[in-house]
């Protein structure tokens, strides 16, 4: 789970959690990205490149900071 509003006032996380299953618990990670924005009403999701990498790509979202966001945001889950 990436990002979101945190509480009313508008603070916005660009926190990545990680839900492991079989354990049923949460653990938080810290993906290397060239930027981050902390969004909210994005879309995330994971794929596996060609090279077998697993990346998650974050689409697009509103960062209180600099507004509405255009760019796709790359994290490399392989480096956390």
């Amino acid at each position: 789970m990436y990002g979101g509003k945190i509480d009313a006032t508008g603070n916005v996380s660009s926190q990545l959690w990680v839900f492991n299953i079989p354990r049923q618990s949460w653990t938080q990670a810290a993906p290397k990205a060239k930027e981050q924005y902390a969004v909210v009403g994005h879309s995330a999701h994971i794929v596996t490149l060609e090279d077998e990498s697993v990346v998650m790509l974050v689409i697009f979202g509103h960062c209180p900071l600099y507004g509405y966001i255009s760019n796709v945001q790359e994290y490399n889950l392989g480096e956390f």
